[in-house]
């Protein structure tokens, strides 16, 4: 299993407070604090991720599991198939060449890319990472600075000097002009395994890009793009790890959220006018606002309901990473870790059992939730 799909121990920072309204002021607070330094004109503004887990960001196509599914996707396949076959049921780009449009369209249509959506409003990435209530995992939003990211991706300005640091027309490189290394990252994606890298000069770390394919949904989530390049084996809280100069000069930062607060963060969203239809801007997300909003949930149940959310509330995450050079004896130690986690009278439930094999050392990943105290 790739091993940034269980993405443990990354440093970070808790969102707390009592109400919906608490937590929102603590995240604006400390995004607004932590990219205070920033030079925020033009171009050079933050971007956001908000996810529904704490997993390490990775775009659709790299990942190795599909619900409990372990596998890989055809990437070439893939995206030659979908330009093959795409007219005919739709609007597609007019040129084939114009791979980037491609590309985009391919995010947009929710087909596995290389492509990581990211966003230029901290309250988007606050509302996809609250918005799916069906998770029982933690949620997480980062933040990080598209320029400094391309200094280094780009090899412009590695060590991130400050006085070196500033938008420029190489910083942004355009996706439809020949050999820049940001067409040539999304060319990975179109290109046969037998072609290799013959001829092309893709990056090796994931590349900050704008969008040449712009839906309505896209704008009004004022979404934008990294665009993954030769190591695809690593999420960004790998590539960007505590050792990174990008990690260290502060230029990307995770928040955790606790399960247990997203609701109370996304009703607080929804007074400040965030819902399903301005974060998607068409009838199916107008639908979904109008479901949600004129649905009266029984009284007795809706407090039973609480009830049961009020006794869960001092549940907290842990998680054990058990390794072992012998599978045979991993799996010894991992049946009898699982027991005696059981059998504690505080314990709830299993949150994801991940294994994965790192420096040719077997090793699983357990995540469980207790109650406190």
């Amino acid at each position: 299993m790739c091993k940034c799909e269980m993405s443990p121990n990354f440093p970070h920072e808790h969102i707390e407070g009592e109400e919906g309204r608490d937590l929102i002021q603590c995240y604006i607070r400390k995004i607004t604090e932590h990219s205070a330094g920033w030079d925020c004109s033009g171009i050079h503004v933050p971007w956001f991720r908000g996810q529904p887990n704490t997993k390490s960001p990775l775009p659709a196509v790299l990942r190795t599991k599909k619900n409990k599914e372990i596998g890989r996707y055809d990437e070439f396949w893939l995206s030659t198939t979908f330009r093959n076959r795409a007219p005919s049921f739709g609007e597609t780009p007019e040129n084939r060449a114009d791979i980037d449009k491609w590309l985009f369209l391919m995010q947009h249509v929710e087909l596995p890319t290389r492509l990581l959506d990211w966003t230029e409003s901290a309250l988007a990435a606050l509302y996809f990472a609250v918005n799916d209530q069906t998770k029982d995992t933690n949620a997480a939003v980062w933040i990080i600075n598209p320029v400094a990211l391309n200094h280094v991706s780009l090899r412009i300005n590695e060590e991130l000097n400050e006085d070196l640091l500033e938008s420029n027309n190489d910083c942004f490189p355009n996706t439809w002009v020949k050999n820049r290394q940001s067409l040539e990252n999304i060319r990975l994606a179109f290109m046969h395994p037998d072609e290799q890298f013959s001829g092309h000069n893709p990056s090796e770390k994931p590349i900050a890009i704008q969008l040449t394919y712009c839906h309505a949904r896209m704008s009004a989530q004022k979404g934008c793009f990294t665009v993954h390049g030769k190591d695809v084996k690593r999420g960004f809280e790998e590539i960007f790890n505590e050792g990174s100069k990008l990690f260290n000069k502060g230029y990307f930062k995770k928040y955790v959220i606790n399960r247990k607060d997203t609701f109370k963060i996304y009703k607080g969203l929804q007074t400040l006018g965030i819902t399903s239809s301005t974060i998607y801007p068409d009838l199916y997300g107008l639908a979904e606002e109008l479901k949600e909003r004129f649905w009266y949930p029984d009284k007795k149940q809706e407090e039973s309901n609480k009830s049961k959310l009020e006794d869960k509330s001092n549940l907290v995450i842990r998680t054990e990473i058990l390794a072992d050079n012998s599978i045979e004896n991993l799996k010894k130690e991992y049946q009898k870790f699982i027991t005696n986690v059981t059998c504690n009278p505080n314990f709830y439930s299993l949150e994801r059992t991940d294994f994965f094999v790192e420096d040719n050392v077997y090793k699983y990943c357990i995540g469980y939730w207790v109650k406190e105290g």
